[in-house]
């Protein structure tokens, strides 16, 4: 008697030596996958555990979710079954397990009462068994303040110097801090995925640049000589704090289209060695530029001349 069963094609990808599929397998531990008896089960953990660091999976409709899972067009043809069998009870498992080191929740996409897509959350857990030892994260990423895949840092790795990325992390980390400041909602695995996607590392680079020729050089004009002085005495940020928030109130008093014209017209006033990285920001931020400080260095002293209202002490 022959028996045959058929894995999904992301484990078939693994056994054949495809290195893209082999990469993912690279940070689970397998102590904990070889404890799961269920293929579904195991599936899942490995899934979640690929975006630990960004806490939810991509989402899936439920036919890629199908295809994932390795579950052929004619077993649990009808939905119910499968969220029984392939996605209820594999995640009650993981979940419930002493040996898992994640708790798993599938998130639903709905039209009217169908289901039509799904993806999940996950994040770590204590395990109340054996210790292990997770894969050493590389120094590059010691700043991030939550944990990324070592497949997604060997992914970075092959894309970016250490240096681009623990810049772009680094940058990333202020943002994140002015959104929480402004209490809003922060997904840092989420914002680091972009900061390194965009190489956010390189505006720091291009605005240490630029700070070190405003230093080194003599503005050849009033507008050029307020954003020298500006520059070196933002090191008083509670001055500065006053001044961004005065010209921040006025400049958002005005419709959008006037914010969006003042901010075209600083920019071509601008030298060739700011007027770059200025238009690039904007283009990419929009109306957003306004939180970045390597902006509105340019842009208020280019008001405070327009509006005639200098900049006291500056």
């Amino acid at each position: 008697l022959t028996i045959g069963f058929k894995f999904p094609s992301v484990i078939d990808d693994v056994m054949l030596g495809v290195d893209n599929a082999k990469a993912i397998f690279q940070m689970l531990n397998w102590d904990v996958f070889n404890h799961f008896s269920g293929k579904y089960e195991a599936i899942i953990y490995k899934l979640c555990k690929d975006y630990i660091g960004v806490g939810r999976t991509p989402y899936m409709t439920i036919d890629e979710l199908r295809e994932y899972m390795g579950v052929k067009p004619s077993e649990y043809a009808e939905f119910m079954k499968l969220n029984e069998w392939v996605i209820k009870k594999p995640i009650k498992s993981i979940n419930d397990s002493q040996i898992s080191d994640i708790v798993v929740e599938a998130i639903y996409n709905r039209n009217g009462r169908k289901v039509i897509g799904i993806h999940f959350t996950v994040q770590l857990k204590n395990q109340a068994s054996f210790p292990f030892v997770e894969p050493q994260s590389n120094p590059a990423f010691t700043c991030a303040k939550v944990s990324i895949p070592i497949s997604a840092q060997e992914e970075y790795l092959a894309a970016h110097t250490a240096e681009q990325i623990s810049l772009s992390i680094e940058r990333a980390n202020q943002y994140c801090e002015q959104l929480e400041k402004k209490q809003k909602s922060v997904n840092y695995g989420a914002i680091y995925k972009v900061a390194i996607a965009e190489n956010w590392g390189q505006q720091f680079e291009e605005q240490r640049t630029i700070y070190a020729e405003i230093k080194a050089k003599k503005i050849r004009n009033k507008t050029h000589e307020n954003e020298e002085l500006l520059v070196d005495k933002t090191q008083n940020k509670s001055d500065w704090a006053m001044i961004n928030q005065r010209f921040l109130e006025r400049l958002k008093s005005l419709p959008e289209d006037e914010q969006h014209a003042l901010i075209v017209d600083c920019i071509k006033a601008q030298k060739p060695v700011f007027k770059t990285m200025a238009r690039n920001n904007y283009e990419k931020f929009q109306l957003d530029v306004l939180e970045k400080p390597s902006f509105t260095a340019l842009l208020w002293p280019y008001l405070a001349e327009r509006w005639n209202e200098p900049i006291e002490g500056f």
